[in-house]
């Protein structure tokens, strides 16, 4: 029964004193019939039940703009009593609750893609959350018919199929592409001026930079000199090896580049070898120790 000045009234003495039926709540014309739509879905109401009538006293009261007659409300008011019959007309959960339900996986979807930073999926999840609760709720309006229609077509139901399977599969697919998307495109090699210059200071310090171009990263390692011999059952001396210190340097570039050669110049060294080329990176092997003195490398074009 609705609550008034602290009395329950009838749902007919609430219509005429311009409140709700339902909620005692002041109504006016012009919006009494969505006032209505608020309480109850039309569509699902049972023509003969109690809350059909209090549908139908504010549906008038809308109609009539206010001036509603006394004879279609009931004297003397019939009090409504709960009974089993109106107890399964007014379940805990009504149908459109059921259908909101719907909604509930895509809530909890778009939770959690804001909070793995995946802004984008749980905006597209918001919407549709968004748009099932609009059309449980508004089935009368122009855009849910619309989208009631374009669902009876064998089109519609197909793009909405392929929708769903999509919004489903986007996260593996996404998953797998990731690494391709986000690798950078190659560059394509070109004759780019590149050189290093070093001063070294000798023994086995590592050398001071004077100047480079186009070197991305570089390393020098220093490795002592080295003596094997080999030995008979009696332990005499057959052969002896030896090889001296030399120093290994290793570069990479900033940008690939071709060249036709790669030269070491300093006047302290005589022997060195190019282990080691291609347009992102060399390897050079310096055979002795490398004094005190500038040594520069570059790339002939």
């Amino acid at each position: 029964m609705p609550l008034y000045n602290g009395k329950d009234i009838s749902p007919d003495e609430a219509i005429l004193l311009g409140l709700c039926p339902e909620c005692a709540s002041t109504v006016i014309p012009k919006t009494a019939l969505k006032h209505a739509r608020g309480h109850w879905n039309p569509e699902r109401l049972d023509p003969s039940s109690e809350a059909r009538r209090r549908y139908d006293l504010l549906a008038e009261f809308g109609r009539t703009k206010g001036g509603i007659s006394k004879s279609v409300v009931q004297h003397p008011p019939v009090a409504a009593s709960p009974s089993a019959t109106d107890a399964q007309r007014h379940p805990i959960l009504s149908r459109d609750n059921y259908y909101d339900l719907a909604a509930l996986p895509f809530a909890f979807e778009a939770a959690a893609a804001f909070m793995h930073g995946d802004l984008a999926r749980a905006i597209l999840s918001s919407l549709i959350v968004i748009g099932i609760i609009y059309i449980v709720h508004n089935p009368e309006n122009q855009f849910t018919t619309g989208f009631k229609k374009l669902m009876r077509s064998p089109l519609g139901a197909f793009g909405l199929l392929v929708f769903l399977l999509g919004y489903i599969a986007a996260p593996s697919i996404l998953a797998k592409a990731g690494p391709i998307l986000s690798s950078p495109i190659a560059e394509i090699a070109q004759p780019i001026p590149t050189q290093i210059r070093w001063q070294f200071v000798g023994g086995r310090q590592t050398p001071t930079v004077l100047y480079e171009s186009n070197i991305a990263a570089w390393y020098t390692l220093w490795s002592p000199s080295v003596e094997m011999q080999g030995l008979d059952v009696k332990g005499n001396i057959v052969t002896r090896t030896s090889a001296g210190s030399y120093w290994t340097i290793f570069l990479t570039f900033k940008h690939p580049v071709t060249y036709q050669q790669l030269t070491l110049v300093s006047p302290n060294v005589s022997s060195y070898e190019v282990k080691q080329t291609n347009t992102g990176s060399a390897v050079i092997v310096v055979n002795q120790d490398i004094p005190a003195g500038v040594v520069e490398i570059s790339t002939v074009p």
